[in-house]
C-alpha cells in the first residue's frame, strides 16, 4: 500500500502572523508543545518559523554584548571579511520585539496532500528541513514532520 501525506499529516495546524513578535511566537510554541509553525501574511503562506530559527537569531542578536555588526547580516557566502573595528556595530533591537517575518525561513517548502510519503522524505533531505507545510490546491491543510515520517516507518 502506497501511503500518502494525508495518511500521516497533522491536520490541526497552528499558524502565526508574520507581523507577530518573537515573544508571541515563543509563547505559542511553548503553550502548544510545537517546534515550528507556518507563517501567514494576510491569509497567504509566506514562511515557516521554528525553534532553530529562534536559536539562530538569539545567538546572532545577543552576540557581542547586545550588538551585532552589519557583516553578520550579509550573505555568508559573499566572502566578505568581518570588520576589524567596533565602528560598524549597530545596536541590536530587542529580540522579543522583533517580528516573526525577520527570523522566519523562506521560501516555504511544501508538499501536496496527495503526494507519496517517500516524496516528503526526499524533499526534507534535499532542503534539510524538519517539517513540510501540506497544501491542497494552494491552501494550507496540514503539516508533516520528520517525526511523522519516523512513526510511519515504525511497525504498529
Amino acid at each position: 500500500m502506497n501511503r500518502t501525506i494525508a495518511d500521516l499529516m497533522t491536520r490541526d495546524v497552528r499558524t502565526i502572523a508574520s507581523g507577530d513578535t518573537v515573544e508571541e511566537l515563543e509563547r505559542l510554541l511553548a503553550a502548544e508543545g510545537l517546534t515550528g509553525v507556518p507563517v501567514i501574511d494576510g491569509g497567504t503562506l509566506v514562511g515557516v518559523v521554528s525553534r532553530s530559527d529562534l536559536f539562530r537569531q538569539a545567538a546572532l542578536e545577543r552576540a557581542v554584548d547586545g550588538y551585532v555588526t552589519d557583516w553578520y547580516r550579509t550573505d555568508p557566502m559573499s566572502g566578505a571579511d568581518p570588520p576589524d573595528t567596533d565602528a560598524t556595530r549597530v545596536a541590536a533591537p530587542s529580540f522579543a520585539d522583533q517580528k516573526v517575518a525577520e527570523i522566519m525561513s523562506k521560501p516555504v517548502i511544501s508538499i501536496e496532500v496527495s503526494r507519496a510519503v517517500s516524496e516528503a522524505a526526499t524533499l526534507m533531505l534535499e532542503h534539510r528541513v524538519h517539517r513540510l507545510v501540506v497544501t491542497d490546491d494552494g491552501s494550507v491543510v496540514g503539516i508533516v514532520t520528520t517525526m511523522d515520517l519516523l512513526q510511519a516507518l515504525t511497525p504498529q
